[in-house]
This record gives C-alpha cells, sequence and structure tokens, in this order.
C-alpha cells in the first residue's frame, strides 16, 4: 500500500524512508505466537522512535521528520505523539487505527454482522470486500434505513478491494491527539500538535495535489454513535473545508542579514513583527477584486498601495496559489497588515512580506505546503536566503543556494511580475513557473541567551538595489580571506555562554560590504569604529543590519547608552534616528487561529 505513496512523494521532491518495524515481512522472529501475543504496542511503537532517530542523525533534522501512518502504523505512530516518545514536525494518519486499539470498534461491527469474524479470515475465499460482502451490510455500516439500496452500489465501487478491514475503524475514529507534534507555527497555538488526513483517490493524489488540514477531537467519539458516514470524495471534503469561514494571524519577524563578515550568509530574526490578520468568509457575496480587501497600518501607511494585484504580499500569495490552479483568493478575504518594520531601513521588510504572503496563500488556499516547500516560493519570489530562511525558521541561521539549472538561476527577480502585471486581472499568468525544490539550504546556529540586539534607524532609506550597485564586481584575495576566517568563528562565538567580547568583536568585522556603502551612509565607518567592549562595556559588536542604514549592535548590558552614543554620532552628521531593544524570535513565521 505504501509504495505508491512513496513514489509519488519522491517524485514530488520529498525525501521519504519506509520504517520497518518488527512482525512485517519476514521478520517474525522470534516466531508469530510471541509476536502476536507476547509483544506490546509499546516496543512496537519504540522501533519507530529508533527509526526517526536513524533519520535525524543522518540528516541533522531534529524533530523535523513528519510521520505517516496507515492502518495498524497509524494506531503506533499516533502513541509515540501521544506518549511523546518523539518530537516530529507533523503527523499524518492514512486510515490509521485509533491509538487506543481497533478490538472495540470491530466489536461493535460484529453486533452489526454476527459473520465478521469469519468473514475476516476467509475474505479471500468468500467475498473479497470481506466483512463489507454484501450491498446491505454496506448500508447499514454508512447509511441511514431509507437510503436507497441502488445507492448503495456506486458507493461500493469506489470501496478498494484488499483494504476493507481498515474501513470499519476509519469511519468510526478519524485519529486520537499528537502531544509531541512540534509547534512551530503552522499548527495554531499550543494546543498539542496537528494531525493531517490524507485523502487521495484511487491514482494517488487527489486532482488539485492538496492535504486536507484537521485537528483531531481531543477524545474518540462514542461508539454507540456507529453508524458514521465517511465522506470519501476529497474534492467534497475539500470544497466543504473551503467553504467554512475562518479567521487566524500571520506572524512574520523582521530579521538582520550580512551580520558582520556574513554577507549574504548569515541572518538573525528579530522580535518586531509583520502581522497580517486575515478573514475568509465564503458566505458574504460582497464583490471585490480578486476577492480581496486590504487595509493597512503601520510604517509607510501612506504609500503602500492596496490593490491586491500591487500590493507586494497580496501579490506573492496570488503567485502561489495560481501555481496551485486557484487564479483568485478564497471569496470574501479580507487582509488586515499591521507593519512596525521600517521600509527600506535594513531590516528585512520585503521578506517578511514575502514569507507572509506564501504563509497567506497556504492558509487561505488550504495548500498544505511543507516549510521546506514554502522556502522554496519564498526564494523564488526573493533570493535572499540569509532574511528569508531567518524570517522563516526564526533564530541565528546560516544559509546558501544551492546550484540550480541555468533557466532557474537567470530567474533573478520576483516572478509575480509573470503573473500580475500592474494592470493584470484574473486572467493574466494563470501559470506561472512553479520554482524547483530546494532552492536553498539553511542551518540553525546557537545563540547565547546573555545577548541582545541594539538597532539604530536612522530616517532615511536605502534601496537594496543602489547598495548592491556600490559594491565591486570583484575582491582581492587577502580581503576574501580576512571574511571567511572570521564567518568561520562568528556562529561559535555568538552561541557560547557567557559571551566572549573580544573574540565577538574580532569576529564581527567585515571588508566585503560595509566598506563600500560608506558613500550611502554619512559616517558609517567613523561609526562603526567609534564603538568597542572596552569603551563600552556590555558592547560585544557593531555591524550594518542588512544593506543599511540601520546599525545593529549585540550586547550584554548598558543598551541605552550605547544606544544615545550612536544616535549622538548619528546627529553630527544631520541625521535623527530611532531605535529599539529587540531579541532574536526563535519561533520563526507562526500562524494562530481564532477559537
Amino acid at each position: 500500500m505504501f509504495i505508491p505513496w512513496l513514489t509519488l512523494l519522491a517524485a514530488h521532491g520529498y525525501n521519504v524512508h519506509a520504517l520497518s518495524i518488527r512482525g512485517h515481512g519476514y521478520s517474525w522472529t522470534p516466531g508469530f505466537l510471541r509476536m502476536a501475543f507476547l509483544t506490546t504496542a509499546y516496543a512496537l511503537a519504540m522501533d519507530i522512535c529508533a527509526g526517526i532517530a536513524h533519520l535525524e542523525t543522518l540528516f541533522e533534522a531534529r524533530g523535523e521528520v513528519v510521520l505517516a501512518g496507515h492502518c495498524a502504523g497509524g494506531g503506533l505512530v499516533q502513541i509515540v505523539c501521544d506518549q511523546e516518545l518523539a518530537r516530529v514536525q507533523a503527523l499524518a494518519l492514512l486510515a490509521g487505527t485509533p491509538s487506543f486499539g481497533a478490538d472495540h470498534v470491530y466489536r461493535a461491527w460484529w453486533a452489526l454482522d454476527p459473520l465478521f469474524l469469519p468473514r475476516m479470515f476467509l475474505r479471500d475465499w468468500l467475498h473479497p470486500r470481506s466483512p463489507l460482502s454484501s450491498s446491505e451490510l454496506v448500508k447499514a455500516a454508512f447509511f441511514c434505513p431509507s437510503f436507497p439500496i441502488d445507492w448503495v452500489k456506486p458507493f461500493e465501487k469506489l470501496m478498494p478491494e484488499y483494504e476493507s478491514l481498515r474501513w470499519p475503524y476509519e469511519a468510526v475514529c478519524v485519529g486520537g491527539g499528537a502531544g509531541s507534534v512540534n509547534e512551530d507555527g503552522f499548527n495554531g497555538e499550543d494546543d498539542g500538535g496537528v494531525c493531517w488526513r490524507i485523502e487521495a483517490d484511487r491514482e494517488g493524489w487527489t486532482s488539485s495535489d492538496r492535504v486536507s488540514g484537521y485537528r483531531p477531537p481531543a477524545t474518540p467519539p462514542s461508539m454507540g454513535s456507529l453508524p458514521i458516514a465517511s465522506i470519501r470524495n476529497t474534492e467534497q471534503a475539500l470544497y466543504l473545508e473551503t467553504m467554512a469561514a475562518s479567521k487566524f494571524t500571520v506572524r512574520a519577524p523582521c530579521s538582520s542579514a550580512n551580520i558582520g563578515p556574513g554577507f549574504d550568509v548569515i541572518g538573525l530574526a528579530l522580535s518586531m513583527y509583520l502581522e497580517l490578520k486575515v478573514s475568509v468568509d465564503p458566505s458574504d457575496t460582497t464583490s471585490l477584486p480578486l476577492n480581496c480587501r486590504i487595509t493597512y497600518e503601520g510604517q509607510g501607511a501612506p504609500d503602500v498601495p492596496l490593490d491586491p494585484e500591487v500590493n507586494l504580499i497580496t501579490k506573492v500569495a496570488l503567485y502561489v496559489l495560481r501555481c496551485h490552479g486557484q487564479r483568485v483568493f478564497p471569496k470574501n478575504t479580507h487582509v488586515h497588515v499591521i507593519n512596525p518594520i521600517p521600509l527600506g531601513r535594513g531590516l528585512g521588510s520585503s521578506g517578511s512580506a514575502v514569507v507572509s504572503g506564501v504563509v497567506l496563500a497556504n492558509e487561505a488556499g488550504k495548500l498544505g505546503l511543507s516549510k521546506a516547500r514554502i522556502l522554496d516560493y519564498c526564494l523564488m519570489v526573493e533570493r535572499h536566503p540569509d532574511n528569508i530562511a531567518a524570517t522563516l525558521y526564526g533564530g541565528f541561521v546560516g544559509t546558501y543556494l544551492n546550484e540550480l539549472k541555468p533557466a532557474d538561476v537567470a530567474r533573478l527577480e520576483i516572478p509575480v511580475s509573470e503573473v500580475l502585471s500592474n494592470t493584470g486581472g484574473v486572467d493574466t499568468g494563470l501559470n506561472p513557473p512553479e520554482p524547483p525544490f530546494n532552492i536553498g539550504h539553511f542551518h540553525k546556529f546557537k545563540w547565547a541567551p546573555e545577548i541582545r540586539c541594539i538597532v539604530v534607524i536612522p530616517d532615511f532609506e536605502v534601496a537594496t538595489a543602489k547598495a548592491r550597485e556600490v559594491l565591486p564586481t570583484s575582491y582581492t584575495r587577502p580581503d576574501i580571506v580576512f571574511n571567511l576566517q572570521r564567518v568561520a568563528l562568528l556562529p561559535t562565538a555568538l552561541g557560547e555562554s557567557p559571551p566572549d567580547p573580544e573574540f565577538i568583536y574580532l569576529s564581527m568585522q567585515d571588508k566585503i560590504h560595509q566598506p563600500y556603502r560608506k558613500t550611502l551612509i554619512p559616517g558609517l565607518t567613523e561609526i562603526l569604529q567609534s564603538l568597542s567592549p572596552k569603551s563600552h562595556p556590555g558592547l560585544l559588536g557593531t555591524c550594518l543590519s542588512g544593506a543599511g542604514p540601520t546599525i545593529m549592535t549585540l550586547a550584554t548590558d548598558n543598551f541605552e547608552s550605547i544606544a544615545d552614543h550612536l544616535i549622538t554620532q548619528f546627529k553630527k552628521e544631520g541625521i535623527t534616528c530611532a531605535w529599539k531593544l529587540l531579541d532574536p524570535a526563535q519561533d520563526g513565521t507562526t500562524v494562530i487561529y481564532d477559537a
């Protein structure tokens, strides 16, 4: 049963592995009786944990494994999560047995059909669909007494011939809890995780290649409620889910990139958040352009476009939706943007907008994209992995772009222009280019808890494109070696507790971009050289944030005096500044659904 799924997922670029536990294939050692009667479910669940540990070691991806369980394996993976034997990124159930077992479910079916037990063991001899071996039994199991028997037969044709034993518990219980599923932002508040039930047609994926997310009930349904109808048509299930009104909030942190010597490599998510308050109400018949209304408050409000064809957030969301066959937003989508992040100041405002746009599409369109795939879409739009990965995943990250095909490498600008021009419409760019898989890679570094971030924000903008233009097209070997030596040490220096001020200060020096951008930021060189751990106790290091003009200083104490010094230095150049004290945003981008 799993072979088609493994093949399909691998073809879509997912790194998939089958975990074989004792009792499968030729692994009946030391014997059938011991396997059947003396082996506990806990022991089998620990086999799964051993497989998870192996994969985490193999791919250095602790807590990022997605478990998919079918039949009895579905019950076992729920035990792993319920008892917190391992932490995983998500749990997917494909007709999974309840974690509390299936025996009492079958007892309920036995009451429905006295010949249930022999049919289970004689199914190949008596009928390929036992224990549902007649239309009357199928009707009794899934439909009310007044349901026409003739309408049952088309339903029977949808039933997989040799998988009918999973139907009783699939109809009764769609899944248990998931206590150890990671709370990393795509499953709402800290309420015990998220389960996915994957619905598929006979060919594998649904026609729209989607995974439908849902939350399992806190307690299993009562056995007295049998029989319970089960929706088997995936498109119908998706339609019903899409028709439901929903409200959710997307929170994307700002970021600082190019930290010290880490030009285009190292990024840090910071605790200032772009927020989208999103409501979707398909029952409202109000006519909106592209079914979307935008309202905005915060930085740059007078200049931010509110047309969904022009606004960066909704433009990115439309690109992602159209890659999945959805040319407009769900009916009556309202996106209220709350943005405290200064625009064009080197704090990753565009990266936060791009990430929030992709996540908006994923949630509003119910696309079921993994975080890794969301990263691909983000990098397709903005090729700055240091900003993007920090905002999406949170924390202190090192990044790189993978080698791609020449056609993909050449696509450096936002591809949304291929989807919607500023005078486009619902028929513009209906088949945009999808991103290749695994555009970029990242790794989260440790961050010493004592270190906080002072950001001094001058009252003028520096366009990223202009900041790129002042950089040379080639560098001397000594300058490259200078940065390589320091960038190799900086992640270690910032992860050690207590931090070493001199070590960090020297590790944050740069010769690749800061010296060349002094023409855009008056007094930059003098400002950076005016601070040191000796002159300002508590200071660890200072650098340009992103392309500037914001200056970021890492410190453990005396935050206000350090900020005042920087503001005074800028004032000598006739520049006014604001400052904020921020912390690393370890959670990255999150989505919280209203109750």
